[in-house]
C-alpha cells in the first residue's frame, strides 16, 4: 500500500448525508488499521445541536468571533456568542478491536479502562458473559484532533521495517487509548505492538466511506438560522421546501448571537 499525506477539505457544494459507523472512543484500547488518507476540515461545535462545517472567510460565525475580538481583545472567548473554528480529521479505519458482540441488539463491546469486558451489553443490557470475543472487522470512520494528526504523521517516519525503510501508515495497525483526565476523556495514538499488527489488510473500497460528507455543510444564511437556535433537522426540512421551526435553546447564548448577528448585518 502508499503511504499517507493529508489532504484538506475545502469544498462548499450541498450535499446529502447517509449514516456513517463512526468510531466510538469508549474508555479502553480501539485498535486499528487506517484506510485513506485523513480529510482535514475545521468546523464549529454547538453543545447540543451539532457540529457544522466553518465556511472561512465567508463564515458568518467567524464574522461574529472577529466582531466579538475587536470589542472585547481581553476575554472574547468567554463572551457567550463566542464559537471557536476547530481542525478535526476524518479517517476510514479498519476497526480490529476485540468486541464482544451482543446477540439481541448486535452492539459491539468493548474492554473497559481496566481491559474487562462488560458482563451485560452496554446497549441494551443483555447478558454478555458468554458471548466469545472477536475482532470488530468493520470499516468505520475516525474523528480526531489536530494533535493525535500530527502524531500520526510523526509515525511516517519513526515506524520502519526490519531493514530499516518507513514502513507506511497504512501498513500498521495503531491504537487509540482513551483514559480520564480531569474529568475528561484523554485520546492518545500510539503504533499497535500486538501480535499480527503488521500484517497485510486488504478492505475493497467500496466499503470505504465518502469523507466528504461526514460533516454538515450549510449555506450562509443556513448558519445564521442555526446560530438563532433553528435545529438541523428544521434547516434540512426546510431544504425541503417544508416549514422551518425553530427550537428551545439556551436563551443567554442566543439572545447574545441574535444581538452580534443584527450588528453585523444579518
Amino acid at each position: 500500500m502508499t503511504d499517507i499525506v493529508f489532504e484538506t477539505f475545502d469544498s462548499t457544494e450541498n450535499r446529502t448525508f447517509t449514516k456513517t459507523n463512526f468510531l466510538i472512543f469508549d474508555y479502553g484500547t480501539h485498535t486499528v488499521r487506517l484506510l485513506t488518507a485523513p480529510r482535514r476540515v475545521f468546523t464549529h461545535f454547538f453543545k447540543g445541536k451539532g457540529t457544522i462545517k466553518c465556511l472561512g472567510r465567508d463564515c458568518p460565525v467567524c464574522k461574529v468571533n472577529k466582531s466579538l475580538q475587536s470589542e472585547y481583545p481581553e476575554d472574547y472567548k468567554s463572551q457567550p456568542a463566542y464559537n471557536s473554528s476547530t481542525p478535526r480529521h476524518y479517517i476510514n479505519v479498519y476497526d480490529r478491536t476485540m468486541v464482544k458482540v451482543c446477540p439481541e441488539c448486535k452492539a459491539e463491546n468493548k474492554k473497559d479502562i481496566m481491559s474487562q469486558y462488560p458482563n451485560v451489553c452496554t446497549k441494551c443490557g443483555t447478558v454478555i458473559t458468554g458471548v466469545v470475543p472477536a475482532r470488530s472487522n468493520t470499516v468505520k470512520v475516525a474523528n480526531i484532533s489536530d494533535t493525535n494528526a500530527e502524531r500520526l504523521m510523526g509515525f511516517r517516519l519513526s515506524v520502519r521495517d526490519d531493514n530499516d525503510e518507513p514502513l507506511g501508515l497504512r501498513n500498521f495497525d495503531v491504537d487509540f487509548t482513551v483514559a480520564r483526565s480531569g474529568g475528561r476523556k484523554d485520546i492518545s495514538v500510539s503504533a499497535s505492538s500486538s501480535k499480527g499488527a503488521r500484517d497485510e489488510v486488504e478492505v475493497p473500497e467500496e466499503l470505504f466511506y465518502d469523507l466528504d460528507k461526514q460533516v454538515v455543510s450549510l449555506e450562509q444564511n443556513e448558519i445564521v438560522n442555526f446560530m438563532r437556535g433553528v435545529s438541523l433537522k428544521d434547516i434540512f426540512t426546510a431544504r425541503k421546501g417544508t416549514k422551518e421551526a425553530s427550537t428551545e435553546a439556551d436563551k443567554a447564548v442566543y439572545n447574545s448571537v441574535e444581538e452580534k448577528l443584527k450588528e453585523l448585518g444579518f
